[in-house]
């Protein structure tokens, strides 16, 4: 199964990437409370089948569509972390070019929504 970039926009364009998260808990002492959920996205083909992160983030990087996931990934992390049942800071993984597009303010700006949120960003 080859990642193109045909098949990266479909997938945008068909709202096919999901956001899975899991809690960053302490392994010792007796807090073991999460303090951070890490979100993680992922690719479904065509047939719902989940597609490996290491087969579409590097095709997304090179073709250049990795911001434009990012951007998803930060928006329905947003919606996601509206919730007042979300507990936990989130903690995302982005591309370091979402910053150096012109989208930028538009992601600072949502950061002082409400949400707490920190980023990671990748080189």
């Amino acid at each position: 199964w080859e990642v193109v970039p045909q098949r990266l926009h479909h997938t945008l364009d068909e709202n096919r990437f999901v956001l899975y998260a899991h809690d960053i808990v302490r392994v010792t002492g007796a807090e073991r409370a999460g303090t951070h959920c890490e979100l993680l996205v992922r690719m479904l083909d065509e047939g719902g089948n989940m597609v490996p992160p290491m087969a579409f983030i590097p095709a997304a990087e090179r073709y250049g569509v990795m911001s434009t996931v990012d951007r998803w990934v930060v928006r329905t992390a947003f919606a996601w972390a509206a919730d007042p049942k979300i507990p936990v800071p989130l903690l995302l993984h982005l591309d370091e070019t979402l910053f150096e597009e012109a989208c930028h303010q538009h992601v600072i700006v949502e950061l002082y929504a409400g949400c707490v949120v920190e980023l990671v960003l990748r080189r």
